[in-house]
């Protein structure tokens, strides 16, 4: 799944700046020649850098912490912006991925989701694949859906600003709870 930018390795796409990066540490099953991307909200670097730790997460934990995104009216790549903004301020380390994922003979590619330890964090696979309970959604061990094949590189996914975490949270227009009468 090679992702190709033209010199230099920088390209600006919808609101988000992208940046080819070569990664000590290519995930697995990729050769170290691979590369990583870096998503910035805007033009600026940034220098925190997400790596995994050995800190003992369970998936009950990161399931109350993520659950309620699951309504936000977003697709992969800001699903993984809101999870990536709930993770950092809860001070837990992720690993962002973008690649593919092969269920039963459907795939999505690109797809993006987030890795915390021994979990995937994947709450949009049901948006393109349909809601069969193979498929999986919301934080399943890495290991735990052998079914589904995800493929893919790390990338950089960096926090929200706190304005655009709000609005990317709120129900579409037209959406809400109900009103007394």
């Amino acid at each position: 799944l090679p992702i190709l930018f033209p010199k230099p390795a920088r390209l600006a796409l919808g609101g988000l700046f992208f940046e080819q990066r070569t990664v000590a540490q290519p995930a697995i099953g990729f050769p170290s020649s691979h590369r990583t991307l870096a998503i910035f909200a805007n033009d600026q670097h940034s220098s925190r850098q997400r790596t995994m730790t050995d800190r003992p997460i369970t998936a009950a934990v990161l399931d109350r912490l993520l659950e309620s995104l699951d309504s936000a009216p977003v697709e992969c790549d800001g699903m993984c912006r809101l999870v990536a903004t709930r993770l950092a301020q809860a001070g837990i380390p992720y690993q962002g991925m973008l690649g593919q994922l092969l269920v039963a003979g459907r795939a999505v590619s690109p797809h993006y989701w987030i890795e915390v330890g021994i979990y995937r964090v994947d709450y949009r696979a049901r948006m393109w694949l349909g809601t069969d309970p193979e498929i999986p959604h919301g934080v399943f061990p890495l290991d735990g859906r052998p079914s589904a094949q995800y493929t893919g590189i790390r990338v950089q996914i960096d926090p929200l600003p706190p304005s655009v975490y709000e609005i990317l949270i709120m129900p579409p227009l037209g959406v809400g709870p109900p009103v007394a009468r």
